[in-house]
């Protein structure tokens, strides 16, 4: 049995020897390589999406079909994030697996993307089928998916919506024993971690926020999620698994809105218990700061030494040696890194009045810590107290003249306050003190100076260490730039191109490349990427709200011309 993809044919289903649906003559073989063998899920017209299982040259694979144009970016943005993570446990899309068909039938464009089929049972249907999970499953599944939780986060992503039904296990009997792999689905809500975002989340702005009853944290029900919100889905997530119970049936504390679950789970320990409810805490700033602390702990948990380490006997002994050497100062550096590093967790989860506290808690113990001064120089920025932020980044650099991220940082706000000869100065020590991020910062500014073969040679050597595509794309839209800027037409468009394959959700290289080919008489083929420009632009960026501007009046004048 083949299936039509053209969601308004009257009937869908077709015998294997067609080559075009019997009822509208879509073709069958979609993209001249997939066939549809079944969906996977009720087709209903009101969903936005379809799922399918496809052929490919004899291979299972599964396709989604989006139907609504009006979610094609967070549609692509799900294909792309697939398509840049390796790991056994996140489907594998490849490079072509994301296109767009259009149907004669149909106005609108069908957005297809085609990734690897998991064979197994999700995790809400295998609590169904088996029960509730025992420590040993319980320690190697939170394993395996604080791990891959890991991969995401530090491509500066966040998933949003970790539930038991959005994790695969292969092989679900063998599961029973332990052992099995866990697979992660579901990738459309997928967040990427930008500085306009976590802007957005420090100014209090709304940002679509991701619901599922149960296992959504208050700050993204809010439409404020950060890294840690995946955190609190993955404890509420293991809570269903523990007690076989879905979080919205069990009772919760009044006073602290805390999960009451532990009688459910009498099987587990005490140490994985704790660990499950401080990634369940209410405030982000209380649950683990990154996905390996998750790791470190579960190490702890499974030597059964929960989350502390009893001291031996002699480490008292020790102590009061070094007190009495070193007057204290020992302990005084402990407390005032564990008043950092709780700092920069609440800078984090976006509690800034907690984490200038915690700095300068830290600062009380450690007055001479320059990296504190620096983190508070970089919440006062966030805040646009810009007075603040140059005297706690002037106050690191006495401290410590070649701390580099203190220097990008007093860089990137001498160009907030257009002050180009601080930011051109402190740009170029960040970059003497092995912080390559600043090379492209100040090549921009010879951009804007005009230098523009300084600017080529800087960013030309720069591309050569280049090693993630946000970086690529920054250094190409410049180099574009700066091609631009001398007149050398035919490379701009190349390397602006180039960028824009890389990201085609980042304005910058659209707003160029609009420029480009205005220059080149090319009005037709401008007014696309001005669209494009005026469509993905933020004024949050300092050259993007020019182009936002430049862009309106081309598109009204062509509009008048009509």
């Amino acid at each position: 049995m083949s299936y039509c993809i053209n969601p308004k044919c009257i009937c869908r289903q077709n015998p294997d020897n067609l080559a075009h649906c019997q009822s509208c003559g879509t073709p069958l073989l979609i993209n001249n390589r997939y066939r549809l063998i079944k969906p996977l899920r009720e087709l209903d017209e009101f969903c936005p999406t379809e799922v399918f299982e496809v052929e490919d040259g004899g291979k299972l694979k599964v396709m989604k079909v989006l139907k609504r144009p009006k979610w094609s970016q967070m549609f692509q943005r799900e294909a792309r994030v697939l398509q840049q993570l390796k790991h056994p446990g996140i489907p594998q899309v490849e490079l072509d697996g994301y296109f767009i068909l259009k149907i004669a039938e149909i106005p609108k464009e069908l957005h297809c993307v085609v990734m690897e089929k998991i064979e197994g049972h999700n995790l809400e249907q295998w609590v169904e089928k088996y029960g509730r999970i025992s420590q040993k499953i319980a320690l190697d599944w939170l394993k395996q998916l604080t791990k891959i939780l890991q991969i995401i986060h530090e491509k500066d992503l966040f998933h949003r919506d970790l539930k038991p039904s959005n994790i695969m296990v292969r092989c679900p009997l063998a599961s029973l024993e332990g052992g099995s792999e866990l697979v992660l689905i579901d990738f459309g809500t997928v967040r990427e971690v930008t500085g306009t975002y976590m802007a957005k989340v420090g100014s209090h702005q709304q940002i679509t926020g991701i619901v599922s009853p149960g296992y959504t944290p208050p700050e993204q029900a809010g439409g404020k999620a950060v890294p840690q919100s995946d955190f609190f889905a993955l404890g509420r997530t293991f809570v269903h698994l523990l007690t076989e119970k879905h979080p919205v049936e069990l009772p919760e504390n009044p006073e602290t809105g805390e999960l009451i679950w532990r009688d459910c789970a009498p099987h587990i320990s005490s140490h994985l218990a704790d660990l499950i409810d401080e990634l369940m805490a209410t405030f982000p700033g209380k649950r683990p700061a990154t996905a390996q602390l998750i790791l470190d702990r579960l190490e702890m948990v499974k030597n059964n030494r929960g989350g502390w380490i009893k001291p031996p006997r002699w480490l008292a002994a020790v102590i009061l040696i070094l007190i009495g050497t070193t007057g204290l100062w020992g302990v005084r550096v402990a407390l005032a890194t564990y008043y950092y590093n709780r700092g920069l967790e609440n800078h984090l989860a976006s509690q800034s009045d907690q984490a200038e506290a915690d700095y300068k808690q830290a600062l009380k113990y450690n007055p001479n810590s320059a990296k504190v001064y620096n983190a508070l120089g970089f919440l006062c920025q966030n805040r646009q107290d810009w007075d603040c932020a140059r005297t706690q980044y002037e106050k690191a650099l006495t401290l410590q003249p070649n701390l580099a991220i203190a220097q990008f940082n007093l860089g990137t706000l001498c160009e907030d306050r257009q002050n180009w000869e601080c930011a051109r100065n402190a740009y170029q020590k960040a970059s003497e003190n092995g912080l390559p991020a600043a090379d492209n910062n100040l090549a921009r500014l010879y951009i804007l100076e005009g230098q523009y073969e300084t600017a080529i040679q800087l960013l030309s050597q720069s591309l050569k260490h280049a090693n993630d595509n946000n970086k690529k794309y920054a250094i190409l839209k410049n180099l574009g730039w700066a091609l631009f800027g001398q007149k050398r037409y035919q490379q701009a468009g190349e390397k602006l191109q180039e960028a824009i394959r890389l990201d085609k959700h980042r304005a910058s290289a659209y707003c160029l490349l609009a420029q480009v080919l205005e220059d080149q008489n090319q009005w037709k083929a401008a007014l696309v990427e001005w669209q494009n420009c005026l469509r993905y632009a933020s004024i949050f960026n300092l050259d993007e709200a020019i182009w936002i501007d430049m862009a309106r009046a081309r598109l009204n004048s062509a509009a008048e011309e009509k």
